[in-house]
């Protein structure tokens, strides 16, 4: 007979045989290549979370790039979107600019990465995005005149080349009737300045502006490019903060009466006036070099609102002709008349070798070679 532990070591070699022999064989079935649904939960939730995360950063990326292609400017109180193949969209149409000698422009502002849009509205200074997104009041300070009191006005300076920080300021605003019969009008309490706001923080600090100079534009977040006010007359250049420091351009450009800067910082294009004409020049801040750009005009708004492309290789001005008399425009580009029009008040840089005009009547694409491209009516602001 046989003992129990012979009788278990049996049964298991049987139950191992069976197991391996498996059921009676019949026809494979070919098996369908599982859905990619199928295939991803499979995987596991956290692949599938990654794998969504990768679909959503690729969808991002071809919808920026979209957007990329079309380029924001500025002309006067109105923004327009520029497509790639030059459709013309009115994104803001604001009031009247208003302009003041030492604080700036209610003129709205695109910043270098188009991103953004600084506009004056309400009185206030506003930031908002060029794409998706809320506008942001920056500013509650500005008001209208009303009963004794004056306006206090708000107004833009510009962005950073980086894009980071914008400046704006708070100024007293003034009578606009001096001489109407009436209680002289008081003027408001308010911190009154120029203010540069970081976008990041959504923070701004007021910044210690010497009084007696004109603010153009921002260099940097510590360089302001100004006007100094002085006793014999104004001279432009660049004053470095929180110092004070300030560095004249060369001779002819820092006694223009009005100049742009180059995007890189190293050119000035200006408008000189003297002897009861304009003329436009232009200085190489760095080695100091000073070039003429135009013949002398016939009288001292003839050549005006000279500018360089983005990257600074093409430069425009505008032209009145016939002694001055003529409602026609001439825009030049590069030294040559490219595009006129009927009373053309301005014309911005959409891109390296496109602008937008603005008419009398419409807003005008075209190129560096003058070329119509595009048109949209004007509406009145």
């Amino acid at each position: 007979m046989a003992r129990p532990d012979q009788i278990a070591r049996h049964i298991s070699k049987e139950c191992l045989a069976a197991r391996n022999l498996g059921p009676p064989s019949r026809p494979q079935r070919a098996t369908p290549w599982p859905s990619y649904a199928t295939f991803v939960f499979r995987l596991g939730s956290g692949t599938l979370l990654s794998m969504w995360r990768r679909y959503l950063r690729i969808t991002l990326l071809f919808v920026s790039a979209a957007f990329a292609q079309d380029r924001f400017v500025a002309v006067g109180a109105d923004v327009l979107r520029v497509s790639r193949d030059n459709t013309l969209t009115r994104v803001l149409q604001l009031g009247p600019v208003e302009f003041d000698l030492r604080f700036g422009s209610t003129e709205p502002r695109i910043s270098p990465d188009q991103h953004w849009i600084a506009y004056i509205k309400d009185h206030n200074a506003w930031l908002r995005p060029t794409g998706t997104g809320e506008a942001i009041q920056l500013t509650t300070a500005g008001k209208d005149s009303a009963g004794r009191y004056l306006p206090v006005k708000v107004f833009v300076v510009g962005f950073t080349p980086d894009s980071k920080q914008l400046m704006y300021s708070i100024a007293p605003g003034k009578d606009e009737c001096p001489d109407c019969k009436r209680t002289e009008l008081l003027p408001r309490k308010a911190d009154y300045g120029f203010f540069l706001y970081t976008l990041r923080s959504r923070r701004a600090w007021k910044q210690p502006v010497p009084e007696s100079t004109r603010v153009f534009d921002i260099v940097a977040s510590d360089r302001l490019f100004i006007a100094s006010v002085g006793a014999y007359g104004d001279v432009l250049g660049l004053l470095k903060l929180p110092a004070h420091g300030f560095d004249a351009l060369p001779p002819r450009c820092a006694s223009a009466s009005s100049c742009t800067l180059a995007a890189n910082g190293s050119l000035a294009t200006c408008t000189q006036i003297g002897n009861d004409h304009s003329q436009i020049i232009e200085c190489d801040i760095r080695s100091g070099t000073e070039s003429t750009v135009s013949p002398e005009g016939a009288c001292i708004t003839e050549f005006q609102r000279p500018s360089r492309s983005p990257a600074a290789s093409h430069l425009a001005y505008l032209q009145i002709p016939d002694r001055c008399g003529s409602l026609t425009r001439v825009l030049w580009i590069d030294q040559k008349p490219r595009f006129q029009c009927l009373k053309a008040d301005g014309y911005g840089w959409i891109d390296e070798n496109r602008l937008l005009v603005q008419c009398d009547q419409e807003f005008v694409a075209i190129d560096v070679e003058g070329k119509k491209l595009s048109a949209i009516p004007r509406k009145p602001n």
